[in-house]
């Protein structure tokens, strides 16, 4: 018998605050949830983050993927994560959130996104100005984050939208690029890997 991978809510991450919250910082200088992430697990969140430094191993569903800086990570819930290294000197900036927050007031639906769908690439290397763009908008979320403000909640919501349609385009681009690179075999694999996600997940 198959043991049931845990599916870890955002309150695993924020149990410090006094409620549930519907989005989540982790930065260098955060005190982290000690979950059991070296073990297969499922989240109910969507994440996007970037490695400042240091490295680390993520496998995702049947990939798996190191990580160094300027590495952008974009996690949905749909898929099983499991984190079986990270060096001691692994930083990255890091936004958890739900469906639900970003979709308040009229948000975007974070399901017309390519890079939360089960079988996207969850990982890529970005170039240098592009890391550098999105990891300051990650650095602009993380001290709004930490700001005491009547209207954090909503300040922290825009920006996460600002933060998916920075995304999208980078992530594009890299995406299309690395799929240019790929032999036909790797190809192939990854049209398997697509109809194992959409049919069997």
């Amino acid at each position: 018998m198959n043991p049931t991978i845990p599916v870890y809510p955002l309150a695993a991450l924020t149990e410090t605050e006094a409620t549930p919250a519907a989005f989540f910082f982790l930065g260098p200088n955060s005190a982290a949830a000690h979950l059991p992430i070296d073990q297969p697990y499922r989240s109910e969140y969507y994440k996007i983050g970037i490695v400042l430094r240091g490295s680390a191993r993520l496998q995702v569903n049947l990939e798996t993927y190191d990580l160094g800086p300027g590495s952008l990570l974009v996690l949905s819930p749909y898929v099983i994560k499991q984190w079986p290294f990270m060096s001691e000197d692994c930083e990255a900036l890091s936004i958890f959130f739900t469906k639900e927050f970003v979709a308040a007031g009229g948000g975007p639906n974070l399901d017309a996104f390519a890079f939360f769908e089960r079988d996207a690439r969850h990982v890529v290397t970005l170039p240098p100005a592009e890391a550098a763009s999105l990891t300051a908008l990650l650095h602009t979320i993380g001290q709004k984050y930490e700001a005491t403000h009547t209207y954090r909640a909503e300040i922290v919501r825009s920006l996460i939208h600002i933060l998916l349609h920075e995304t999208a385009p980078i992530y594009s681009a890299q995406h299309t690029s690395a799929k240019t690179m790929q032999t036909r075999s790797q190809l192939i694999a990854a049209a398997f890997k697509q109809l194992v996600n959409t049919h069997y997940a």
